[in-house]
């Protein structure tokens, strides 16, 4: 199984991409791919109750790993 480290330091207020990047990252896991998924510096805020679905989708996904 192929593993995919994909990194993020954005938040989706400075930069509309970030849903992209996760709609990415939900792709590759929706196929049987492992994701790494980290946030740092301002992608720690995608983490926060509330703000971005795709994270709590991410979470609950066999396969996928996500570190703020």
């Amino acid at each position: 199984m192929t593993t995919y480290l994909l990194i993020e330091t954005c938040s989706t207020w400075e930069n509309q991409g970030v849903r992209d990047f996760l709609d990415i990252a939900l792709g590759l896991a929706k196929h049987d791919t492992r994701v790494d998924l980290w946030l740092v510096q301002n992608g720690v805020i995608i983490a926060c109750e509330g703000v971005e679905h795709r994270i709590r989708e991410l979470v609950g996904m066999p396969g996928v790993n996500v570190w703020v």
